[in-house]
């Protein structure tokens, strides 16, 4: 399931704060370990005074003055700033300036599975011509196996230049290649800066925990593999038992914790994770504790989203009706005949979401799923690019209307429809001792 992403808090996150502190320590005692015991008391007493002075210093003032905006894009995202102040940041600014607009890559922060991109967009009138900045590409060479997300949004005092991000990460199993090209076009001037990636900077950084622990909820049955730690996130890979009576669709609230109540959620500034556990296995990616390393860690979790294994939809499409549904929460708003198609308009709610004012969202059918009608033919869903959908919340629910093409035929009235997601959930408190 995919997730996308808010840059609207730049507040530093206290552990990344503690981890600066340390890097800073680390540094200050290489400076001073030939200076007398009590002149090295005294620089460092003078130190933690001046870090209790300036608690809100910000991070971007450890890198090169021309990175300043381009760390604000990312100063939300402790696991990020974190892996830059461990010299992950590879800092290039390297500009394609061939016509009236410039793309500029200010850096990229790797490690062996993913890549997030720094870069700028400057010239005239840029910001009446943001909506022009199109067909933004992170093209890898090779036909691997990846994803690619876009990330938040800076701009300068004076308007001419935007800073951006965009991850790229790599299947299980595939390594971050030695090079990367951005692409992107505006006002029809094509851009494109190529991006060398040193992999000296993460060789290695990679570790493994058994965990191997099964959990249940509702008496839905979930194995716990293992877990990966890299500098850029954890990966926690799970799945379901296929003899579980429902369908476990995703775990609510997932996040890890130490015993002095530091936590790391979901990775939500990109790609959340892999698979589908409703199909039997899923990855969740986490933020990442390979700097922090805490002594005790534990995978915590508020309950998962339930639905039945069997449900289905049955609808008239030419009466415009529901003849059969697992509640009366789903509606067909409407059967629109468009020329080479009829696309249908379902709406359903959530009078009590799982996490207040969190809109999740639930695809019903599966993606480019099968129906069949009364006689027994079936024929395939047109949502070739996934299931579109809108979502209408206030204080007491949340509406969607997922909107669905099928084939325009003469088809033997009603069509039936196997659902695959399914409003649900059960509430349940777990605490999963990792290490």
């Amino acid at each position: 399931m995919d997730s996308q992403n808010n840059s609207e808090n730049l507040m530093q996150d206290e552990h990344m704060n503690e981890a600066k502190k340390q890097t800073k320590h680390r540094t200050k005692k290489k400076n001073i370990f030939m200076l007398t015991a009590s002149i090295a008391a005294f620089l460092l007493a003078g130190y933690l005074v001046m870090e209790q002075t300036f608690p809100d210093m910000k991070a971007e003032s450890r890198f090169s003055p021309e990175m300043k905006k381009y760390i604000e894009v990312i100063d939300y995202d402790k696991t990020l700033m974190i892996a830059a102040e461990n010299n992950l940041l590879q800092e290039y600014h390297t500009t394609d300036s061939s016509g009236d607009y410039a793309l500029t890559v200010g850096g990229v922060i790797a490690d062996e599975e993913k890549a997030v991109v720094l870069y700028s967009v400057s010239g005239p009138e840029l910001m009446k011509n943001e909506d022009e900045v199109r067909n933004v590409e992170l093209i890898i060479g090779k036909d691997l196996p990846h994803s690619v997300s876009s990330g938040a949004l800076a701009i300068d005092e004076e308007d001419t230049s935007i800073y951006r991000s965009i991850s790229l990460n790599m299947q299980d199993g595939e390594v971050i290649p030695k090079e990367l090209k951005l692409e992107l076009e505006i006002q029809d001037q094509q851009l494109k800066v190529i991006i060398p990636v040193d992999h000296s900077r993460f060789s290695g950084m990679r570790e493994n925990i058994d965990i191997n622990k099964e959990i249940v909820i509702d008496s839905q049955k979930v194995l716990l593999h293992d877990m990966e730690v890299l500098p850029l996130k954890n990966k926690i890979r799970m799945e379901t038992f296929k003899d579980n009576k429902n369908k476990v669709n995703s775990l609510i609230g997932l996040s890890l914790a130490d015993d002095n109540g530091n936590k790391w959620s979901e990775i939500m500034n990109g790609i959340i994770g892999s698979g589908d556990l409703s199909e039997g296995t899923y990855t969740a990616y986490m933020e990442s504790t390979y700097f922090e390393q805490p002594n005790k860690l534990f995978l915590a979790m508020d309950g998962a989203y339930i639905s039945e294994k069997d449900g289905v939809l049955v609808i008239n499409t030419e009466k415009g009706e529901i003849v059969e549904a697992p509640d009366d929460q789903l509606k067909l708003i409407e059967v629109n005949r468009m020329e080479d198609h009829f696309e249908l308009s379902i709406q359903y709610e959530e009078l009590e979401p799982a996490v207040p004012n969190h809109a999740r969202g639930y695809q019903l059918f599966e993606h480019k799923g099968s129906f069949t009608d009364a006689a027994g033919i079936e024929y395939q869903l047109l949502d070739r690019n996934g299931t579109k959908s809108t979502t209408d919340m206030d204080d007491k629910q949340i509406t969607y209307i997922n909107y669905y093409s099928i084939p325009k035929e003469k088809y033997e009235q009603p069509l039936t429809f196997k659902l695959d997601e399914y409003p649900g959930y059960i509430k349940h408190r777990l605490e999963v001792p990792l290490y």
